[in-house]
This record gives structure tokens, C-alpha cells and sequence, in this order.
């Protein structure tokens, strides 16, 4: 488990990486923080028939949040203010075994869950006023 948190920036070229379509159906996008590795960073679900929401983020051993389809620079922007809250997720993170499900879950003490509420006022703040790009097809 790391104690780190590691931004992973979008390039600011590629106008799609946020924004896919596939046969009717729109990718979500997310601001993931995976508590096992310390990543921090924006994506599209590019699977596109798993829409089900993953057992680590079931577990709490990661956590996303749901964002519009901003534009890299946004998404980076996005990133770099999280930063200073996702390290106090990360600090305030353990796991304890659920014996029942005989897997590992997420714990956070109430420093880490005050911040993980604070990111999602700054992630609300970016779907109110983010830059969002528009529609487009996978192959353009």
C-alpha cells in the first residue's frame, strides 16, 4: 500500500480522451483515487459492456467520483486541486478483512472522510463550471 499520492496528468492534445462514443452509449467519466497504489488521476470507462461498478471501488479500497467530460486542462486543473485532499485521504486510509466477503475493505478515519466530502464539493463545483467537451464518435 502506498503512502503517496501520484497525479497521472492527462495531455492536453488529445481532446477525446474524456469523451468517447460507442454505439449510443456515453462513457463515464471519473476522478478515481486508488487508495491501494496512491494514483490520482481522471478517465472514461472504456468498457464499454461493463457498466457495473467495480469490486475495489465496492471494497473502498478505491475511490472516484463522477465528473463531466472536461477537457484535459480542466481534468489536470481538476487533478492538482484534489491533490492536497487526496493525500489526506491517503494518510487517513487502512484496511480491515471482511470475513464474510473474505476480502480486504477500505476504512477512513474522520480527517480522510472530510476530505474525501471535500472533493466531492470541488468535483460538483467543476460540473457546475468546468470546460466540457463536446459529442463525439470513438473513430473521430
Amino acid at each position: 500500500m502506498s503512502t503517496t499520492v501520484q497525479p497521472i496528468y492527462l495531455d492536453p492534445a488529445d481532446l477525446a480522451v474524456l469523451y468517447l462514443r460507442r454505439a449510443g452509449q456515453t462513457d463515464h467519466c471519473h476522478l478515481v483515487l486508488d487508495l491501494r497504489d496512491g494514483d490520482l488521476a481522471a478517465h472514461a470507462n472504456q468498457e464499454v459492456e461493463d457498466r457495473d461498478v467495480p469490486e475495489s471501488v465496492v471494497s473502498g479500497t478505491v475511490l472516484r467520483w463522477s465528473i463531466p467530460r472536461l477537457t484535459p486542462g480542466d481534468a489536470n486543473r481538476l487533478i492538482d486541486q484534489a491533490l492536497p485532499l487526496a493525500r489526506r485521504v491517503l494518510a487517513g486510509f487502512t484496511t480491515t478483512l471482511d470475513t464474510q466477503r473474505a476480502t480486504d475493505i477500505g476504512v477512513l478515519d474522520r480527517d480522510a472522510t472530510a476530505a474525501r466530502d471535500e472533493i466531492e464539493e470541488l468535483v460538483a463545483d467543476y460540473r457546475d463550471h468546468g470546460q466540457v467537451i463536446g459529442e463525439m464518435d470513438a473513430d473521430e
